[in-house]
């Protein structure tokens, strides 16, 4: 089993209600909606996995053609480049939902 392509699919949601902290503000500004990214890791045998990042980075051309079971060395080449980022998590959730969905366990 390879990584053929992973998809970034932005998404923003809007808070219900705006909130002025730390996590919601930037410069001062209350923010209206967490902009957030689904990644989406297709397999060459048709199985996707999700995952959620924050931020933004290019993980198709380096996690591809790369065996998704192997969350070690999948994720050794991203990590060393650029650190353990939002990124690299969101690839860490696909690649576990690619395993639990690989082996019928829940994840």
């Amino acid at each position: 089993m390879k990584i053929m392509r992973v998809e970034a699919i932005p998404v923003s949601i809007p808070y219900t209600i705006l909130r002025r902290n730390r996590h919601t503000e930037v410069r001062g500004d209350a923010i209206t909606h967490l902009n957030t990214n689904v990644l989406k890791v297709h397999t060459n045998e048709g199985v996707a996995g999700l995952g959620k990042a924050r931020g933004d980075g290019v993980v198709d051309e380096i996690a591809k053609s790369v065996n998704p079971l192997d969350f070690e060395g999948t994720l050794a080449t991203p990590e060393a480049d650029t650190g353990w980022t939002r990124l690299c998590a969101g690839l860490d959730f696909a690649l576990h939902d690619i395993a639990g969905k690989v082996h019928s366990v829940p994840m």
